[in-house]
């Protein structure tokens, strides 16, 4: 004699734990879980091409940079466990951002404040999240840093189109965004959040991403390794408020202008590394 079905409740699927509506993901090659369908497609694609868990991982976070920006971005900050199954060994990364130079308590109790504030150019933190790409790849990855970027290169770009739960965010998020220009004007096109369906593109980040992080751990034509460590370098530190601005010419990423006294000052001499002349 068959049992008789649980009720369904709305959107559950008839299947053994009711209140799932999707199954169990089962692969035997490598799995990837995200919370944007397009993050986990790219990491994915990052596997299938012969990466490995470190190249899907950092994909997938640049993808949800571009499509998810009420969540994530690349002016945040990255943690990360890492555990090497073969060598047994766990190893943590943080990179997390520092303040801007000159932002010091002084500087802050100057403007009469008392507390750095919840949001506003004051609120951020030199960004530490592409350099811990750079970082994971470097030591544990196996594909290049353009390679893995490109899928979100090519979002921000074309365009990709808003999902649901994220065009309920956008809204909601839109009257602050409304109150600052810079924001508005990238994020909020024609006055309004994205609806579900809608295609927006992000270019002045995809140029950020093609042009402006790569310079960071490639040589340039300039001086050869040493000038693209110097790059790296003085751009890790500047305030986040320049920070992953475009080509000269093109509109920046980012938004915001530093107020006056907190910029990022003098970049500081390059490092020689070994056998760097």
């Amino acid at each position: 004699m068959l049992a008789p079905l649980q009720s369904q409740s709305p959107g559950d699927r008839p299947a053994p734990n009711p209140r799932a509506t999707r199954s169990v993901v089962l692969a035997r090659n490598g799995l990837i879980a995200t919370s944007q369908p397009l993050a986990s497609a790219a990491g994915l694609h990052m596997l299938q091409s012969g990466g490995n868990a470190i190249d899907a991982a950092v994909a997938a976070a640049a993808v949800l940079a571009v499509v998810e920006p009420t969540m994530t971005g690349i002016g945040g900050d990255l943690f990360a466990l890492v555990y090497d199954g073969r060598a047994r060994t766990l190893r943590a990364l943080n990179a997390s951002g520092r303040s801007p130079r000159a932002a010091s308590v002084e500087a802050l109790r100057a403007r009469d404040l008392t507390d750095v504030p919840d949001r506003g150019i004051l609120a951020v933190t030199v960004p530490g999240v592409v350099d811990g790409w750079a970082e994971l790849l470097a030591k544990h990855g196996t594909l290049s840093l353009d390679r893995v970027l490109a899928p979100a290169i090519r979002y921000a770009r074309d365009g990709f189109a808003v999902s649901e739960i994220i065009a309920h965010q956008w809204e909601v998020a839109a009257p602050v965004l409304a109150r600052d220009a810079s924001a508005a004007k990238v994020f909020l096109s024609g006055g309004r959040a994205p609806r579900p369906g809608d295609l927006f593109a992000n270019p002045a980040l995809g140029a950020t991403l093609a042009y402006r992080l790569f310079s960071y751990w490639l040589p340039l034509p300039a001086g050869g390794a040493a000038y693209g460590l110097y790059v790296h370098r003085y751009h890790r530190k500047v305030s986040a408020a320049a920070v992953f601005v475009a080509r000269p010419g093109e509109e920046a990423a980012g938004a915001g202008t530093m107020p006056d006294g907190l910029g990022p000052g003098e970049p500081p001499k390059p490092e020689r590394g070994p056998g760097e002349g």
